[in-house]
C-alpha cells in the first residue's frame, strides 16, 4: 500500500492501555498523549492490552481532541514477544 505523502501522518510508538466494550482501544504514545484506535483496526490486528505498535495518526476530531489528541488511521508494525517489531504495513486493508 502506498501512502499519499501530501497528508502528514506521523508514526507514533503506542502502547495499548484500554479496550472498550465496543472493541475500540486507547493507548499512549511516548509523549504521554492518548491515541484512539477504532474497532476495525483492533479487530484486524487482534490488538490486546500491553501491545506496542507503530501507528500513523492524525489529529482527533475537534470535540474529542482535548482528551484524546490523536486518532490512529493505520498501523505499520507490532512488537512481537521477542521485542522485535513485525511489519504489518504490506497487508491490504
Amino acid at each position: 500500500m502506498t501512502l499519499n505523502n501530501a497528508f502528514n501522518t506521523p508514526p507514533l510508538t503506542v502502547i495499548i492501555e484500554d479496550l472498550s466494550y465496543t472493541n475500540s482501544a486507547f493507548g499512549q504514545n511516548e509523549e504521554g498523549e492518548v491515541v484512539f484506535f477504532n474497532n476495525r483496526l483492533v479487530n484486524k490486528l487482534n490488538l490486546d492490552l500491553g501491545d506496542i505498535v507503530v501507528a500513523h495518526c492524525i489529529p482527533n476530531y475537534e470535540d474529542k481532541r482535548h482528551e484524546t489528541p490523536w486518532r490512529a488511521i493505520r498501523v505499520t508494525s507490532t512488537m512481537k514477544d521477542d521485542g522485535q517489531f513485525e511489519d504489518v504495513g504490506t497487508k491490504k486493508e
